[in-house]
């Protein structure tokens, strides 16, 4: 029976973007999800005095990490991540620094208003028998998400050297609207009938909050099964970055 793992998901999805820098205009890398095959650029661009703007993208791509994303899955028990997945995401940034102390050159925390947009595109796999369907049945799983979100950053940067500095994106909190569009096709077999599947998938969404389980619509076609969410979700960001100076 289908329990698609949100956690999960949300944490792939949510890893992506990051910022980085200090006071001035830096070219900046994300370390947190080169791991997972998410790598991203920015710039940073000094306006006035302790304040910046950033402008961040990223990509993502299953195949080009390395922890393999099939490993958080169990394969052949409920749904599946399979590793052919990308994604693209970015975020414009505001950014306000300020210090505690008597080190105020070399450490630095900020704060500031956020705005973010992303979408993945998510294959998965998943495996169904019921009184309808005798026989286990295969099904590949193709969902996209698409989700826009505005929220607040705090952070900490630390010298390493005259011109190079590491960002510590410790908090990031805010709200993201996800639009989640998927599609399911029995695998190997000819003129499937996906009525007989609408109960087992709505049933995977039963359990979960309501926000959730509300919004949720699922319907059967001629060739797949169609499921589409849209929803409000909190939104996380954290990272560790690293920024070069420019000038």
């Amino acid at each position: 029976m289908l329990k698609i793992k949100f956690i999960v998901l949300l944490i792939i999805l949510f890893v992506g973007t990051k910022t980085v820098f200090s006071q001035g205009n830096a070219l900046k890398v994300g370390l947190l999800g080169a791991p997972l095959g998410d790598f991203s650029l920015g710039i940073e661009q000094l306006i006035h005095s302790d304040y910046t703007m950033n402008i961040n993208i990223g990509y993502w791509n299953s195949k080009n990490g390395l922890i393999d994303v099939q490993n958080l899955f169990n394969e052949g028990q409920n749904i599946w991540l399979q590793n052919e997945s990308t994604a693209w995401h970015g975020s414009i940034e505001m950014r306000k620094y300020f210090s505690f102390g008597q080190n105020i050159k070399d450490n630095k925390f900020y704060w500031g208003p956020y705005f973010r947009f992303w979408n993945y595109s998510l294959l998965l796999n998943d495996y169904i028998k019921n009184e309808f369907v005798t026989q286990q049945q295969l099904f590949d799983v193709k969902a996209k998400f698409n989700g826009v979100g505005v929220g607040v950053q705090f952070g900490y940067q630390v010298m390493l050297t005259e011109r190079l500095w590491l960002d510590f994106y410790f908090i990031g909190l805010g709200v993201e609207h996800v639009k989640m569009k998927a599609e399911y096709r029995a695998v190997d077999v000819a003129n499937f009938d996906y009525s007989f599947i609408e109960g087992d998938v709505n049933a995977a969404f039963s359990d979960k909050a309501r926000f959730i389980k509300n919004n949720v619509k699922v319907w059967s076609a001629a060739e797949k099964l169609l499921i589409e969410l849209p929803t409000y979700l909190p939104g996380i960001r954290a990272g560790v970055n690293i920024a070069l100076t420019l000038d």
